[in-house]
């Protein structure tokens, strides 16, 4: 039966295969932007300045371990210095003023803080067993990383209120 026997004059209406097709379409595009959204990308940093390690604890139980930093003016070069002690940024530009001055990683792992009681400095950050080893693992070397090294550097995606990274990886 042919189709344009149900199409009535004034009006317009899509065959079959072409409502699949637009179906199918916007599918993809949905699925390719929440990729796109999912995706991590390397953030560069060097320690120092006026960065600041945080730990907060959340009503879930779990920590999140947060860095607060400054946005870098150019794009990481590993050859040069091209970044101000306390600044990230990343590998092919710099940071967008938009873009947010923080991370933060939820862990299951705990961690365990000593301070100073002369001046309120950190003296040891140090992460302990947990359930998931591969966690506790990444966080240890994290913290050993950000403890001795000059430059880090962890992959990093924007949060679903778009105010902070998420830490995805840790190198």
């Amino acid at each position: 039966m042919n189709s344009a026997h149900f199409i009535k004059r004034g009006q317009t209406v899509l065959s079959y295969g072409f409502k699949c097709a637009l179906i199918a379409m916007l599918a993809f595009i949905s699925a390719a932007a929440q990729a796109m959204a999912q995706q991590s990308y390397p953030l560069y940093c060097r320690k120092g300045g006026d960065m600041s390690m945080y730990i907060t604890a959340w009503g879930d139980g779990h920590p999140r371990i947060g860095i607060a930093f400054e946005r870098g003016e150019s794009a990481f070069d590993s050859g040069q210095i091209s970044l101000e002690p306390g600044q990230c940024t990343w590998l092919d530009r710099s940071m967008r003023p938009d873009e947010p001055t923080s991370m933060s990683h939820k862990t299951d792992v705990t961690l365990s803080i000593k301070i100073s009681s002369q001046d309120g400095r950190v003296i040891e950050l140090r992460s302990h067993a947990s359930p998931n080893a591969q966690a506790a693992a990444d966080m240890r070397r994290f913290l050993n990383t950000y403890q001795n090294q000059e430059y880090f550097s962890v992959d990093v995606r924007l949060s679903n209120q778009k105010e902070v990274f998420e830490i995805t990886r840790f190198h």
